[in-house]
């Protein structure tokens, strides 16, 4: 088997067995060329759904202005690369949470008209850390209307101290 088959086939193994969602896209056009299987379960799609939209139509709009305002440092050369948290809507519509990196493609040391981008979804751990922020708020409440009583809670959450004012 020559080099460059293996090459070639390594990199196929690699791409569609990452642990992680990982896609090609284009820098001016923010169009998917191509994705790996993770991603468009992510995305609920195609992988010819995925190569037929954009990242900005499929970006939360809340999250749109900050992503474009990365990627324009990144075609700038003012960043290497960014990692940020965003909100996709999938294909039923419903919202998914990824942390995502994306860095320009390069090869031989000269920059291609793509971007990688990797996404992990992150939906459960936003939930779990919506879930304790609201029990911290209502514990807060609880606490603050107590009367008399001085209450000290630690970082996770636990009563540390108690007594009288």
């Amino acid at each position: 088997m020559s080099r460059a088959i293996m090459s070639s086939t390594l990199f196929k193994v690699m791409f569609e067995q990452a642990p992680v969602a990982v896609a090609l896209v284009e820098r001016d056009t923010g169009r998917f060329v191509l994705a790996n299987q993770r991603y468009c379960d992510l995305l609920g799609m195609t992988a010819e759904e995925l190569t037929e939209t954009t990242f900005m139509a499929i970006t939360h709009q809340s999250d749109l202005q900050a992503d474009l305002a990365k990627c324009a440092e990144l075609r700038e050369g003012l960043i290497q690369s960014f990692t940020h948290e965003k909100r996709y809507i999938k294909l039923d519509g419903t919202v998914v949470w990824v942390s995502l990196n994306v860095s320009p493609l390069t090869t031989d040391g000269q920059v291609t008209p793509y971007n990688m981008a990797v996404a992990e979804d992150i939906t459960e751990r936003k939930r779990v850390e919506w879930a304790l922020q609201e029990s911290e708020a209502r514990l807060r409440t609880v606490v603050d209307t107590s009367g008399d009583w001085l209450w000290e809670i630690d970082e996770q959450g636990r009563f540390t101290y108690c007594s009288l004012r």
